[in-house]
């Protein structure tokens, strides 16, 4: 399967050019915003489903950070105190390169933070990826 990589700055025009059809916007700054957003949020979901997938991830969120994206991750069978910059080199590597070969059009998070406790969930048991963010902004 052949897989065509769209410029990000193409695809973004093109929601920006939806959004202001669609959407009543007053100016194409208005469009843009709520297109990138859009499209942070898609590239987010998308790559939490791929780290999911790996063989050792129990549960991720992943959230917009600075200019790029952060991977929240609890590890199967996680142990306290083993979530070290230098234990876990290594698995971010091989996390990135998982990445890479089943969402080739996004790139992977820039950080991974790894947590022992369960992520916060909502109402509805689903991961509350906006609870995530807030409880990592300040990192």
């Amino acid at each position: 399967m052949t897989v065509t990589k769209i410029p990000l700055d193409e695809e973004l025009s093109k929601l920006v050019e939806q959004a202001i059809r669609l959407g009543g916007h007053n100016n194409a700054n208005e469009a843009a915003a709520e297109a990138l957003r859009e499209y942070l949020q898609t590239a987010c979901e998308e790559i939490a489903k791929c780290l999911a997938l790996h063989e050792r991830v129990e549960e991720c969120c992943v959230v917009p950070h600075g200019g790029g994206v952060r991977a929240i991750i609890k590890l199967k069978g996680m142990q306290p105190q083993a979530n070290t910059a230098a234990s876990n080199t290594g698995l971010q590597r091989e996390l990135v390169e998982h990445c890479g070969r089943h969402l080739p059009h996004f790139a992977p998070p820039d950080v991974f933070a790894f947590t022992d406790d369960n992520l916060p969930r909502s109402g509805d048991g689903k991961i509350d990826c906006e609870a995530v963010r807030r409880q990592n902004a300040r990192d």
